[in-house]
């Protein structure tokens, strides 16, 4: 698949699926323009599937096309003789879980995007992008499906992981960034973030209501790389236990599906972090008893959701007015880290980091202000899990070939690994 997606790119610009035709032009009716669209979007989707299923990158950059994401409608109300076709904003549609999909891709690209030179995609608009995905998810999507239905259901496990994936590729990007590097953001809230990821696919995979809609498998070996470098410095607290929960159930699964399978280069590392993070969680007597899940049919909410264990000020929200283009935003707010109270956590190095000191949505309260520099977030300096997560990138970029684009992954030197590169 991943080859022949070449081949169909190639096939779709040759036909101009990526050109939009201007609003003069009569070729084509409105019947034509709309299932244009569609076709391409589809191809973008395959193409954004197969760069996150391979570690590659992507295929289509996002200034060689100009068409724009179909149209919220029904299919219902128009067909070939029709002039226009009806936009429901404001409501579910028969359109609304594919232009979730499509919606996404466009965050991805950016996420996904290595830096050959400066571009000035900072860190920070990358991590923006992922809230701004996460609240207009909520607003234009999520809130419509509300049915009840098995189909609701499974549309909301994919809105959770799909949220949780994009913070977790700004956090823990997949290639170098040039323009700027992520701070070491604290341990938990990243494996809160790489569970919450695990946990809708979990619901997506494991639900039997759900099967009819899962026959496209999605290997979340980054989730899983980034919960078990996480699991390599963290133990005998609740967000651990859970996070292995999920971490058991969908290791062996994916290793079933994964690209190259599971001898290949893209689990190697990850079956490296999981040997060391299981030596670490069994060095040390459970303390607590083992997580056991709710009913996985129910979707999560808000209130579901882990709270930070402090008192968190209001602050502002990113936008969430609905665009397929995206635009700058203003700078989040967060209080010191030295204001949070500590957290009793079994950690491999010296002293305590904050328990989720930011939030997974902006509808949680705070999210992080970097627009400054790191300031206060140096004391993660010494985040355990960035070790192995560096060392991770280290694997794959040693065996990176140009056979599978893996050479997006950073190419790190001793000085890099011993502590300078973040």
């Amino acid at each position: 698949m991943w080859t022949l997606l070449a081949l169909v790119v190639r096939v779709a610009t040759a036909m101009n699926l990526h050109r939009e035709p201007s609003q003069h032009c009569t070729y084509y009716s409105a019947f034509q323009r709309e299932l244009r669209r569609r076709l391409w979007w589809r191809i973008r989707y395959l193409d954004v599937f197969s760069s996150i299923d391979r570690g590659s990158e992507l295929l289509i950059s996002s200034d060689s096309y100009s068409v724009q994401i179909p149209t919220l409608t029904n299919d219902d109300m128009f067909d070939e003789d029709s002039t226009s076709i009806p936009v429901l904003e404001g409501r579910g549609t028969d359109l609304s879980f594919v232009n979730l999909c499509f919606d996404a891709c466009l965050t991805i690209e950016t996420l996904l995007k290595s830096e050959a030179r400066p571009s000035g995609e900072t860190w920070e608009k990358r991590h923006q992008l992922a809230l701004e995905f996460s609240a207009r998810v909520d607003e234009r999507y999520m809130q419509y499906f509300n049915k009840g239905t098995a189909f609701d259901n499974f549309c909301h496990a994919v809105c959770e992981s799909m949220k949780a994936s994009m913070i977790l590729r700004a956090v823990r990007p997949m290639q170098r960034y040039v323009s700027s590097t992520p701070p070491r953001v604290d341990s938990p809230y990243v494996l809160r973030i790489a569970m919450e990821n695990l946990r809708g696919s979990d619901r997506i995979y494991n639900t039997e209501s759900a099967e009819r809609w899962r026959w496209q498998i999605w290997v979340q070996w980054h989730a899983l790389a980034v919960a078990l470098a996480g699991l390599c410095s963290i133990r005998n607290t609740p967000l651990a236990e859970e996070t292995w929960y999920y971490v058991e159930r969908q290791y062996g699964q994916s290793e079933k599906y994964v690209a190259d399978t599971k001898n290949g280069m893209l689990w190697r590392p990850v079956e490296k972090l999981y040997k060391k993070a299981v030596a670490f969680r069994d060095a040390a007597p459970r303390q607590i008893p083992k997580f056991t899940p709710k009913a996985l049919q129910t979707p999560p909410t808000d209130a579901a959701l882990p709270q930070p264990p402090f008192n968190a000020p209001t602050t502002t929200a990113p936008s969430t007015t609905p665009s397929a283009t995206f635009k700058p935003f203003g700078p989040q707010f967060m209080p010191s880290p030295s204001s949070y109270p500590a957290t009793t956590m079994d950690m491999s190095v010296p002293g305590n980091l904050p328990m989720g000191s930011m939030s997974l949505s902006p509808s949680m309260g705070v999210v992080p202000d970097f627009s400054n520099g790191l300031g206060d977030l140096d004391q993660f300096a010494n985040d355990p899990s960035w070790v192995d997560w560096s060392q991770i990138m280290n694997d794959y970029a040693d065996n990176g070939d140009s056979m599978t684009g893996i050479q997006s992954w950073p190419m790190m030197n001793s000085q890099q690994l011993d502590g300078s590169f973040m």
